[in-house]
């Protein structure tokens, strides 16, 4: 591997592992605040958040597969437990139904991120990353109704 090489994926990685901190940190303060389904919400932008920049970095060339690997493991397990608090609250709250659905596009998105990184396929990434920009919004608007 050469010197370029390995600065620019050294580089990435850090980016990655600063953004990632960054987005835990804001989703703890976050959850520290509000209602289950808030904290759901707010969980679920940040791992939606995370995931898009990890789409963004498969991209690069050469991408740190195991490390976006890992990202995505990482947010699949935060995302089912967002739906899992979303889950235990009564299904009367208004505004349930609508952010669990929110959580399980998020969910849905994982296997074909996961499939594309692994195939280092740059146009499913880049479709992966438009998807989870549009439900970053989507959690947006929720979020402040």
């Amino acid at each position: 591997m050469s010197w370029p090489r390995t600065r620019r994926l050294l580089a990435v990685a850090v980016w990655l592992a600063a953004l990632y901190g960054a987005c835990l940190g804001c989703a703890n303060f976050a959850l520290s605040t509000g209602g289950p389904l808030e904290q759901a919400a707010a969980e679920t932008s940040s791992q939606v958040q995370t995931l898009r920049l990890a789409a963004v970095a498969g991209v690069s060339d050469p991408a740190p597969t195991v490390m976006l690997g890992v990202v995505i493991d990482d947010a699949d397990t935060a995302l089912a437990e967002a739906a899992t608090k979303v889950v235990r609250v009564s299904p009367e709250q208004p505004r349930r139904a609508e952010l669990l659905a929110l959580i399980d596009r998020a969910r849905e998105l994982l296997p074909e991120q996961r499939a594309a990184l692994d195939t280092s396929d740059d146009d499913a990434l880049r479709r992966i990353r438009d998807q989870l920009s549009a439900l970053s919004g989507d959690l947006d608007r929720w979020r402040r109704e």
